[in-house]
């Protein structure tokens, strides 16, 4: 990736990166797909509330909160992809919403 004049992450394909989070992925025990810093939902919740063991506002990030107001409700293609290895490993998977 790379940074242009506005500070604005783009990556190789030119679109511009909105949100980037480092952690597990899975489905939370309120049903939504989360990305987490920790390795499970179990995990998560078993944690101390504090702000180094579970930072409340930190650690999560629910596919719902990074999708705009304004599209939802709306009609477009839902796609997802992924990248594999040779070896068959699962390397890459993204998800794009385009709107019609």
């Amino acid at each position: 990736m790379i940074n242009d004049q506005e500070n604005k992450k783009i990556d190789d394909f030119g679109r511009e990166v909105i949100h980037e989070r480092s952690g597990c992925v899975y489905v939370s025990s309120n049903g939504q797909l989360v990305i987490d810093t920790h390795a499970s939902d179990e995990e998560h919740l078993r944690s101390d509330a504090t702000r180094e063991g579970q930072p409340l506002y930190d650690c999560r990030l629910y596919l719902q909160d990074v999708i705009p107001n304004e599209w939802r409700g709306r009609p477009g293609k839902f796609t997802v992809t992924r990248r594999m290895s040779v070896g068959g490993e699962v390397l890459e998977v993204s998800i794009a919403f385009e709107r019609g």
